[in-house]
């Protein structure tokens, strides 16, 4: 995993996240959009969801109430335990 900090704030790249195979997995439900003049492809909020519930880290397990929240308001429904 590689950390930046960044004009915009800390930017986190991670190759193969926890609970999932890494990026074929993660592709087959990613988002596209358009940032800047560049394509780039989001993972879905369930998988970010689960990844940090599996990561079980402190910031990643207090991210969750919020994350889940912003799933709910999209209207998706939640994949948790």
């Amino acid at each position: 995993m590689f950390s930046f900090d960044t004009a915009h704030g800390r930017l986190d790249v991670d190759f193969e996240p926890a609970g999932t195979t890494g990026y074929h997995e993660l592709a087959r439900r990613a988002v596209r959009r358009r940032i800047g003049d560049l394509d780039v492809d989001i993972a879905a909020l369930e998988d970010i969801i689960r990844s940090k519930q599996a990561a079980g880290r402190e910031a990643d397990l207090r991210a969750l109430p919020v994350l889940r929240k912003l799933l709910e308001h999209n209207g998706l429904p939640r994949n948790e335990p």
